[in-house]
């Protein structure tokens, strides 16, 4: 561990003891010396005790053993499935690991900005496009529908499931789309299942009884391959196509990002780059594998919670820039983003949030502890 690392050790630990009332003695001199040493700006404890305390007893002695459990993990700042007694501990990592990770680059604290306007989550909504052009809103009612080839739609509130075969061997294709600030889940005829996120759209055949399984993507979405060894499962993407047998993954191709990256959790894939016709380039789990103008199109270990947690509720970032988080959130919580300051974009941050919460708290934890300030009115986020 070099000298940095230790003095945050030390930074983290004595903030966690004054936030929790455990501070003593000549510890509250050490604590003062550090802050005005590395200009960090110190929160004001009992303003956050006190929000605190509106939701939930707080312990300190409880949430004192809870950081010292956390303190060592490597993500920063994370909130919601810890619990609010180990909310010093999120007040820490908030404030000290994002500070620390860009301290080069600040400059006066300014007051807290992000209030009064609640930015609430997205949630199921989705359309389907028939075959026949006619086009369902996917809402809070359970329906059934019989198609024209005669399979079954079993319409529910978050997933559409499709059952039975067609009476004729032509291909008929479906669309799903799914909006800004939504979501979907999808369980294809032969029981494949696929998580849609937001700005995100599928097509793919009602039934499937050509020799492959071919579906076209756009967006993001988690696969659940079934099995079935005598017809590959095909995702067709903007750079190239997917083929599968039996697995989990993630495909993420988003018009404006210019790039497609595909995460293998299980099993195997084999990626074909578009532009290198005939390579074939095989993924293992943990692997992922990403096309973009001017890459290497090389395999590369990566931690999968990063590119797959948005399946199961939760957004995780790994030293990644504001732009990039902003832009991950934008489509979720149906925003609009707008920069004052340029620069800031370039700050980056480590942690996680749960994807069901509102969107406040989270700007308001970076602010504290990442040197930038959020304005919220409606549907439009100004940061600067």
């Amino acid at each position: 561990m070099n000298k940095d690392d230790e003095i945050r050790e030390e930074l983290s630990d004595l903030w966690c003891k004054e936030i929790t009332g455990q501070l003593k003695g000549s510890e509250k001199i050490r604590l003062q010396n550090l802050i005005e040493e590395r200009e960090f700006p110190f929160p004001d404890r009992k303003r956050w005790l006190a929000r605190l305390r509106q939701k939930e007893e707080f312990d300190s002695a409880i949430a004192y053993r809870k950081f010292l459990q956390y303190k060592n993990r490597k993500r920063w700042w994370r909130f919601g499935r810890i619990g609010l007694t180990a909310a010093a501990a999120v007040l820490l990592f908030v404030g000290i690991g994002l500070v620390w990770s860009h301290r080069e680059q600040l400059r006066s604290v300014p007051p807290l900005t992000v209030k009064n306007e609640v930015v609430e989550p997205g949630r199921s909504k989705a359309m389907i496009t028939l075959a026949n052009g006619e086009k369902i809103v996917l809402g809070d009612k359970k329906q059934q529908l019989i198609g024209e080839d005669g399979t079954l739609l079993n319409l529910d509130s978050a997933v559409v499931e499709y059952k039975g075969k067609q009476k004729t061997p032509a291909l008929v294709y479906n669309t799903i789309d799914i909006p800004i600030g939504g979501e979907y889940q999808l369980v294809l005829a032969d029981g494949t299942k696929v998580w849609l996120n937001a700005d995100s759209k599928l097509r793919f055949p009602v039934s499937f009884t050509a020799e492959r399984r071919e579906v076209y993507l756009e967006g993001e979405a988690y696969f659940e391959v079934a099995k079935d060894s005598e017809h590959p499962f095909i995702v067709h993407i903007s750079r190239g196509a997917i083929e599968v047998l039996g697995t989990g993954f993630n495909v993420r191709d988003y018009r404006e990002e210019q790039k497609t990256v595909t995460t293998l959790v299980q099993g195997k894939v084999v990626y074909r780059p578009e532009r290198q016709p005939g390579r074939e380039i095989m993924l293992e789990p943990g692997f992922q594998i990403k096309d973009e103008e001017g890459g290497s199109l090389q395999p590369r270990k990566v931690d999968v919670i990063l590119y797959t947690g948005w399946k199961d509720g939760k957004y995780v970032f790994e030293n990644a820039t504001l732009e990039e988080i902003m832009q991950v959130l934008s489509r979720w919580y149906d925003i609009a983003v707008f920069y004052k300051c340029e620069e800031v974009k370039k700050l980056h941050f480590t942690g996680d949030l749960e994807r069901y919460k509102t969107i406040n708290d989270f700007l308001e934890f970076m602010e504290i502890g990442g040197n930038v300030r959020f304005s919220i009115k409606g549907k439009t986020v100004l940061i600067e």
